[in-house]
């Protein structure tokens, strides 16, 4: 197995995910106890042991059941007002990682039900299912993500250009930094943008090199 991301050794990864895995056993066995609270703190432990899982090289295929998981603790707490980053994860990792059409599904019903209406969520559910009408031209956060919207609308124009507008001081650094989105969005906006060729991990769960 070999690490994707440099930042930290196997066996501080296995440290993570040992305690995220008491975390996650700590909040079922009390749903399991009739104690129906905390779904949002075990949802956010199943997302970052994921996250740790890939970043560790684990096989992809050991990452679906944690996410699949994950999927099915939403509904009972997410709203786009405290939970819009770990929405867009999600979309995007359902699209890198290619994942099966009713998973994703699962997520749009959640984005319809809640009735959150947002640029960045559209372009990335209208990658994976092209029928799915824009519902705005605004994202639900302007400063700092409006960045998204410059990019995927330059890309339309101008892919080569979409690319450089990323590499720039406030391009990759404003999207993994102060919006605070993973590689994983990047490769996915980048996948949706269509100019992703190359994708290297290192630090906050890697950096994305367009090549």
């Amino acid at each position: 197995m070999e690490t994707r991301d440099k930042l930290f050794t196997e066996e501080q990864y296995l440290k993570q995910l040992k305690m995220y895995d008491e975390d996650i056993s700590y909040y079922e066995q009390m749903h399991l106890s009739g104690k129906h609270i905390g779904y949002d703190s075990l949802f956010n432990y199943r997302l970052r042991y994921l996250l740790v899982q890939y970043s560790m090289g684990q096989d992809i295929d050991k990452l679906k059941n944690n996410y699949v998981k994950a999927l099915k603790t939403m509904p009972r707490f997410w709203t786009d007002n405290g939970f819009y980053i770990e929405m867009l994860w999600l979309l995007s990792i359902g699209i890198m990682l290619d994942y099966e059409d009713d998973l994703i599904h699962g997520l749009v019903q959640l984005i319809k039900d809640r009735e959150a209406k947002d640029y960045i969520y559209d372009t990335l559910i209208r990658y994976r299912f092209p029928d799915w009408e824009r519902t705005t031209n605004q994202v639900l956060y302007p400063s700092p993500y409006r960045i998204a919207i410059t990019v995927t609308e330059l890309a339309e124009q101008d892919k080569a250009e979409a690319v450089k507008r990323l590499e720039k001081k406030n391009g990759i650094e404003d999207i993994l930094i102060y919006l605070g989105m993973t590689t994983i969005n990047m490769v996915s906006t980048m996948t949706v943008i269509g100019v992703l060729k190359a994708v290297h991990w290192s630090r906050s769960w890697g950096w994305m090199i367009a090549a």
